[in-house]
């Protein structure tokens, strides 16, 4: 007989490669210990600790619109734009229009998830 723990499959992470707008995004093996340091400096301050820290233990939608500083999230998305773009243009353009801001958001927590690892 199977244990209720045994019929729980575990989520699948998510790769980052997987996300849309990723392959905008340099390799993260080119991306420095200063630029990280930067991009995680204002993500802290862009989310409350509370919901990111949910957020990385894996709790669906725990990143909520009244958790976010929406203008250190302005700089944090700025920032992936002028630091961390293949093609700044193609990133900017993806990163513009209707649905944008949650493309943003998604992108950013991939990209701070996969260089935390």
């Amino acid at each position: 007989m199977a244990t209720e723990n045994q019929n729980v499959k575990e989520a699948t992470p998510i790769r980052f490669e997987d996300i849309d707008g990723a392959h905008l995004i340099r390799p993260l093996k080119t991306i420095r210990a200063a630029e990280q340091l930067r991009f995680s400096s204002i993500l802290m301050k862009a989310v409350n600790e509370e919901a990111l820290e949910a957020a990385r233990a894996g709790e669906k939608d725990a990143i909520k619109a009244s958790s976010l500083d929406f203008i250190a999230f302005a700089d944090l998305i700025d920032f992936m734009i002028d630091h961390f773009a293949i093609d700044r243009d193609a990133l900017d353009e993806f990163l513009s229009g209707p649905g944008a801001q949650e493309k943003g958001i998604v992108l950013a927590q991939g990209l701070s998830d996969a260089l935390g690892k």
